[in-house]
């Protein structure tokens, strides 16, 4: 019985070693095959991270790219009868345009581009045919002082001359509460020589229906010598239409698609609309401004961030396009 008593011990012994053997066999195998899953969740999560952020770059660049060359084309209209008005002035030509033919060439410009709400010539005194004294009372062209101050504005279908009554208007320095100054529209152009483009604003129209617009102005300039400023008035609300569309188009909506200015006010955006156009973003949302301002984008937990640049050549200056959409989805 003893000798039986050692086997069956020695039985149970063995029995007890091999299956501590599988157990741990089992546990290694068992955190082995964690830690590759985990691995292969990493990896996986790592190459869908890159995905959305190669996607929404993609997306993004090409929306800033629709948006600039919008605004490049609009551009092209001041800068194109800036030049002719400056190589047709007394400055550089032997005999200016008549003030009727430049009242005419601003007006069938403005008439040729639809998108375009109003075009404006004004000038320095004397600054496009030396001939101020001479010209007054010749035309809604000329200010009671004599200079030339052409503006056309589209209402509805046609286009409508305002002629502007106080040259010095162009020169008005109240600023706004966001410190840009009531004449800097051409204000700008004068003081760099350059073409300018204004922060959004909203104008209204008509009485209770406001609209948001930007201003681009081009010098008049001969030998280095500014002498005046072809501007265009352009609205917005196309642009809006461009990012709520590319917005509803993303993970089914649930996007945000958001154009900001240089100083980071709202030219469109696919969340703050409304009152919120032309405001700056600090004050539709503090955490996000900061975030976009500080560039931390890769810091945020709950959004995939996505910013590009929309260069504005013509003004050496950029708005940005900025695409965000929640981790969750």
């Amino acid at each position: 019985m003893a000798q039986w008593s050692i086997k069956n011990k020695l039985l149970m012994m063995t029995i007890a070693i091999l299956l501590a053997s599988q157990l741990l066999v089992i546990g290694i195998g068992s955190k082995v095959t964690k830690q590759s899953m985990a691995q292969a969740n990493q990896q996986a999560s790592a190459r869908l991270n890159l995905e959305v952020n190669h996607y929404l770059a993609a997306q993004a660049n090409s929306a800033a790219n629709q948006v600039g060359a919008y605004l490049q084309r609009s551009f092209a209209l001041p800068t194109i009868v800036a030049a002719i008005l400056a190589d047709s002035s007394v400055y550089v030509a032997s005999e200016p345009l008549s003030r009727n033919s430049v009242d005419a060439l601003v007006k069938s410009s403005l008439q040729a581009n639809p998108h375009v709400s109003s075009l404006y010539a004004q000038f320095e005194a004397d600054g496009y045919d030396g001939l101020d004294q001479e010209s007054i009372g010749l035309g809604s062209h000329t200010t009671p002082t004599g200079s030339l101050e052409i503006y056309w504005l589209r209402e509805g279908g046609s286009v409508v001359n305002y002629p502007v009554e106080d040259a010095n208007e162009k020169y008005l320095q109240t600023r706004n509460e966001f410190g840009q100054r009531e004449a800097e529209w051409y204000l700008c152009s004068k003081e760099t020589g350059r073409a300018c483009i204004l922060e959004p604003y909203l104008y209204e129209i008509s009485e209770g229906n406001e609209v948001l617009m930007t201003t681009m102005s081009a010098p008049v300039m001969t030998s280095g010598v500014f002498r005046g400023i072809v501007g265009i008035d352009i609205n917005l609300p196309i642009i809006q239409q461009q990012i709520s569309t590319l917005a509803d188009e993303l993970y089914d909506g649930r996007a945000e698609v958001h154009l900001l200015s240089a100083s980071q006010r709202i030219i469109a955006s696919s969340r703050f609309d409304g009152e919120w156009l032309g405001r700056p973003l600090g004050e539709a949302d503090s955490d996000f401004d900061r975030q976009l301002s500080s560039n931390n984008l890769a810091d945020d937990d709950s959004y995939v961030v996505k910013k590009v640049d929309v260069p504005i050549e013509n003004a050496k200056t950029q708005w940005s396009l900025v695409i965000r959409v929640p981790i969750a989805v």
